[in-house]
């Protein structure tokens, strides 16, 4: 029996860190969209909106 590779693509109702964490933990890619004014927490601990990380839509 052939495995295909599985990808979870999630609308913007979908965006929950615990659905990441928990696909995160079992190695499933995932694809969760975002709105661009959603806020992402950045390495040095500040949070800013998708829409100012040059992130373009389907990326």
């Amino acid at each position: 029996m052939h495995l295909l590779p599985v990808l979870v693509l999630g609308d913007r109702e979908f965006h929950s860190v615990q659905l990441a964490k928990w696909l995160q933990d079992r190695k499933v890619d995932f694809a969760l969209r975002q709105k661009k004014g959603t806020c992402l927490q950045d390495d040095d601990a500040v949070y800013r909106p998708l829409k100012d990380l040059g992130v373009k839509p389907g990326r």
